[in-house]
């Protein structure tokens, strides 16, 4: 967190930069915090509240620790995408029981072994399954 703030306006100038570049001319910067209403939705399409996104028309997961499973419900919750960060699940199963989606996204932050392992058990579920550490930044195609 440290470098980011110390880098702030450099961030921002490469963002910025990035946006130009992509060719993108109608952009809208909201507070984080207005994306925990519902009338953010409607006003930008988007929406973030305990590690749920909803982005686009599509509903994602970012298992990063902080969203706590309770017991099983008997309905699970349908989902476009799971990013999984950090050492947070280290069982798939934990996320089947809970939810459906069809992909899962590991971010580089996910210790190898842990992705690796998780990456040969999104297979035998047959889950679509992306790393990025080892294939790249994510792209959402439709």
């Amino acid at each position: 967190m440290y470098l980011i703030m110390r880098y702030k306006s450099s961030m921002q100038f490469n963002i910025n930069r990035n946006i130009y570049n992509s060719g993108i001319t109608d952009m809208k910067i909201l507070a984080r915090e207005s994306l925990t209403t519902t009338a953010a939705i409607n006003e930008a399409g988007m929406f973030y509240k305990d590690g749920f996104i909803y982005f686009n028309g599509k509903k994602f997961l970012l298992a990063d620790g902080s969203v706590k499973f309770a017991g099983n419900s008997g309905k699970k919750i349908l989902l476009d995408a799971v990013i999984l960060s950090g050492k947070s699940i280290r069982n798939l199963s934990a996320l089947t029981k809970h939810f459906t989606f069809r992909e899962l996204i590991i971010d580089s932050s996910v210790p190898r072994w842990l992705a690796e392992r998780l990456i040969r058990k999104s297979v035998e579920k047959n889950i679509s399954c992306y790393s990025v550490a080892v294939q790249g930044a994510y792209q959402w195609y439709e």
